[in-house]
């Protein structure tokens, strides 16, 4: 038998995991592009916003998607939310 342990920095109520998972694989591909393409943190949401959708533009532009589409919405309590919408298969190829 094999006593496995998460982290001390991973939550211990599975629910709370995918959030985390997202959490950390967002800041993993921002912090690979930021140093790849030398992108500076962006000063304001609709920078954000607006670095998302040129992100999707390139997606579309490669026929990875048919369409995309992002949108922010900011909380009252200050944070925001950006939804990356994608419309159809992740390569156009898998449609046929």
């Amino acid at each position: 038998t094999v006593h496995m342990e998460r982290p001390a920095d991973v939550p211990k109520d599975n629910a709370l995991l995918p959030a985390e998972h997202s959490r950390r694989v967002g800041d993993a591909i921002l912090a690979w592009a930021s140093e790849r393409y030398d992108i500076a943190p962006a000063s304001s949401l609709d920078d954000i916003l607006v670095g998302c959708k040129s992100l999707l533009e390139v997606f579309r532009i490669q026929n990875f998607v048919g369409s995309t589409r992002a949108t922010a919405t900011l909380n009252s309590d200050g944070t925001a939310n950006i939804e990356c919408t994608v419309v159809a298969p992740a390569t156009l190829w898998s449609q046929q």
